[in-house]
């Protein structure tokens, strides 16, 4: 991995951090999660428009799987923000952001990437930390006894199947498109599909208003 990659994994962590801390502190999660996509699809499309300008329209291929990707992220914004709603920040990101570790299986078997010895010991500890994290206990039998009645761990777990599935297939995404304009293609069309039960809580509010 080259400096470049390893300064831009520290920033996105970091925004990753600040952004779940706002959304914990939200009234309501899922529109603070909605607005952040909408300002952050104003800010990048200027790009968006100079590099489709530079290079032309996607291929139609990339398209259809920007769509049903969008549909993935739709997935985990709303178990994301229900997480949230029901767990501290201090139980629900550690379980969410320890993909790496499914990741490195599917990315073996599937993407036939190679992981260093090193590699697989780094992720095989941050997901002992992140059970560690939601032991009830300290005693060997609970390491292996997780709660599953507990909301937040339910939520939790579908949200980071979600993060898994979204990193395998952007991986190969983004061999076939400029990445930037790949990302705002799924936010984009995610923002619809997360947006459209807003749209209609706010329709019944105003004709129950109306009557």
């Amino acid at each position: 991995m080259t400096s470049l990659a390893i300064i831009l994994v520290l920033a996105a962590s970091i925004l990753h951090v600040v952004r779940d801390f706002l959304t914990k502190k939200s009234e309501d999660k899922q529109i603070f999660i909605w607005w952040t996509v909408v300002v952050s699809l104003i800010f990048v499309f200027p790009f968006v428009i100079y590099l489709l300008i530079r290079d032309g329209f996607p291929d139609s291929r990339v398209v259809w799987i920007a769509v049903g990707m969008s549909f993935v992220h739709f997935s985990y914004w709303v178990f994301y923000t229900k997480a949230y709603d029901n767990g501290d920040l201090s139980q629900v990101y550690p379980i969410i952001r320890s993909a790496p570790a499914l990741v490195l299986i599917f990315a073996v078997i599937f993407l036939n990437e190679v992981v260093s010895a090193l590699g697989v010991i780094g992720i095989l500890l941050v997901t002992l930390g992140v059970c560690f994290i939601n032991l009830n206990g300290f005693k060997l039998k609970n390491f292996f006894q997780f709660d599953f009645r507990q909301k937040y761990l339910r939520f939790s777990l579908v949200a980071l199947l979600s993060t898994v599935v979204i990193v395998l297939v952007d991986k190969v995404g983004v061999s076939y498109i400029n990445p930037i304009i790949y990302a705002f293609l799924i936010a984009f069309l995610g923002s619809i599909i997360f947006g459209i039960p807003f749209y209609k809580l706010v329709r019944h509010e105003d004709v129950h208003i109306a009557h």
